[in-house]
């Protein structure tokens, strides 16, 4: 698909209506943006050296809150990364993906669940059977949907390791795994199943997810959940082993980027946009986004992420034209080329802004932007290979373990597994497979 893809043939009522929508989205946007920049300081600036602006200069340093007004994580950097860069950049982060975050999440989990869990006080609990961790089943399964982009052959003991962890934990009885509640993990696994020849099982973790409290039955939507049978990285650390499940955002509502990765589990599962059942889910997905146009310093990471796997999966599909896609191509070309620097999480999370560039060049746009980002993205590489987000510890609970509940990981992992995957995208763009 070409970099004009939002270029549709709708009516012209129905450009219009799409015009108006962008109109108010570009003033929202703006005036956005001024309140965020005019804002008083939380609290005085500490008299403290200039802060870090790369991932790897500063690996223990966590932003003042007011530099968090100005602080970039893996900032743009001018120019073209050269394709040997690219191709280092993708090595060593393959194998730093692997050694510091899947390899480690394994050990916890493939025994049967333990976790060797350090309270506030500091007393040491070993924890399980039966205890797995958030960010833990994602970098696990995050392998087995990407290994091929991020070029780890399926054939990798690793890859074999977390595939075999997998498919036995799944009870093919009910069609779930016992944290499919939690979050896109249920979708993400469902895409991971059928990527590797288990058909049987994603059809029943399919029919599971249909008639799961996340699908919303008025509108053929999905929402999302925490789940309270393991413990949490992102959620409340009360809500960690209590059994009890919850919303994500407090009530049944719409979560886009969770609706997307079903229709990549789909996707994956070789589906073809006229079936009946991918019609429904994308027509009810872009009819959600072209009535809920969103400016940049709007957007939570359902709003980013949903929007960005939904142009991924446009490009690849070649999914049918229609407003809520060319509206929400026009929101992510708009966040690349500025509009970011007024989203607080964007700023802070480089991860979010590689899943916007990956999903664009996807679509087959190029411009300076997305070379400055890819650039960065290279240059602030870790020594070590990894890509971390220390500066978002204390801000989401992570630096100290919590006084009540459980609490374990950290984003350092997806922030990895993601700045690769814009990466190799981009390396296939300019300088074509290796």
């Amino acid at each position: 698909m070409s970099g004009n893809a939002n270029e549709g043939s709708g009516t012209a009522a129905s450009r219009e209506v799409l015009a108006i929508a962008l109109g108010w989205a570009t003033i929202v946007t703006l005036f956005a943006a001024a309140l965020v920049w005019s804002a008083p300081p939380l609290r005085t600036p500490d008299a403290t050296p200039p802060v870090d602006r790369g991932s790897g200069g500063n690996p223990s340093g966590i932003p003042t809150a007011e530099d968090v007004k100005k602080f970039i994580a893996c900032p743009s950097v001018a120019g073209i990364p050269t394709k040997e860069k690219l191709d280092a950049a993708l090595r060593t982060g393959a194998a730093a993906f692997l050694k510091f975050f899947v390899e480690p999440s394994l050990a916890n989990a493939e025994p049967g669940g333990y976790l060797d869990y350090v309270d506030a006080t500091g007393k040491s609990t070993r924890l399980g059977p039966g205890v797995y961790v958030q960010c833990q089943l994602y970098l696990i399964v995050h392998l087995l949907m990407f290994c091929d982009e991020l070029g780890i052959p399926r054939e990798h003991p690793t890859v074999q390791r977390a595939l075999r962890f997998f498919v036995k934990e799944f009870d093919e009885t009910k069609g779930c795994w016992k944290w499919s509640t939690e979050g896109c993990l249920h979708a993400k696994g469902l895409a991971a199943l059928v990527r590797f020849g288990e058909r049987e099982k994603f059809e029943k973790g399919w029919r599971w997810a249909l008639a799961s409290p996340m699908y919303r039955k008025e509108d053929g939507l999905f929402t999302m959940m925490q789940c309270g049978a393991i413990v949490q990285t992102l959620g409340p650390a009360t809500r960690s082993l209590s059994g009890v499940d919850d919303w994500e955002h407090g009530g049944p509502i719409v979560d886009e980027e969770n609706v997307s990765k079903f229709l990549y589990a789909l996707w994956e599962a070789g589906r073809r946009p006229d079936d009946p059942e991918v019609a429904a889910l994308e027509s009810g997905l872009s009819r959600y986004f072209a009535a809920t146009p969103l400016a940049a310093a709007q957007m939570q990471t359902k709003d980013v992420i949903g929007r960005a796997w939904s142009v991924l999966l446009h490009a690849r599909w070649r999914l049918p034209d229609s407003d809520g896609f060319r509206l929400e191509l026009a929101e992510m070309r708009a966040m690349v080329r500025a509009d970011w620097r007024v989203n607080f999480i964007m700023r802070l999370m480089p991860n979010f802004r590689a899943d916007v560039v990956r999903a664009l060049i996807e679509v087959g746009d190029r411009d300076d932007g997305i070379d400055a980002m890819v650039n960065g993205f290279v240059a602030s590489q870790e020594a070590d290979g990894a890509w971390r987000s220390p500066q978002i510890l204390a801000i989401w609970g992570l630096a100290t373990p919590p006084k009540q509940g459980y609490k374990f990981g950290n984003m350092d992992g997806a922030t990895t597994y993601t700045v690769l995957l814009a990466i190799a995208a981009y390396r296939r763009a300019i300088y074509g497979e290796k």
